[in-house]
């Protein structure tokens, strides 16, 4: 559901959270106790090889985990979108001039400063459209019930 404010939009995004590690993390887990159970029944050379296993697949897994840190995913709360400025559950950013804003099908993602935000949930492709060109600046106007985005050069002798 999107709301329209006097400076921006509020977004309503409906979609549910997600934990991309919670996967990795139990089969890091069973790894974990089944080279605890080879170390007790194999010979030592095959217990060495499969601590060294493990701890290649650790390194992985936090290389992995490193990534997701820096690349935040918001698929549920209320997203106000201003002018270069993201507000999203009360925790808010603003943007700097060389921010990369990509929109798609289903998603927003903005990234700035090194780091990643992507938003999912949205009702449907025309709330992307209208968050992206909000974020980028461009003047919104609510006409009844309908949303029209203004350019942001206008003709002077209008």
């Amino acid at each position: 559901m999107i709301k329209v404010l006097d400076d921006g939009v509020q977004i309503t995004l409906a979609g549910g959270e997600s934990d991309s590690l919670f996967m990795w993390s139990i089969v890091m887990l069973m790894l974990a106790v089944a080279t605890a159970v080879a170390c007790f029944t194999l010979p030592v050379p095959y217990a060495i090889g499969a601590v060294a296993c493990l701890a290649v697949l650790m390194y992985f897994f936090n290389a992995k985990k490193n990534a997701v840190k820096s690349a935040r995913h918001h698929s549920a709360g209320v997203l106000t979108l201003k002018n270069r400025h993201i507000n999203i559950n009360g925790a808010g950013m603003a943007l700097s001039e060389q921010a990369q804003i990509i929109a798609t099908a289903k998603t927003l993602t903005v990234s700035d400063r090194g780091i990643s935000h992507q938003f999912s949930g949205f009702g449907d492709a025309r709330e992307i459209d209208i968050a992206k060109q909000v974020l980028e600046g461009r003047a919104i106007a609510k006409r009844e019930k309908a949303i029209s985005l203004q350019s942001s050069t206008q003709n002077s002798d209008e």
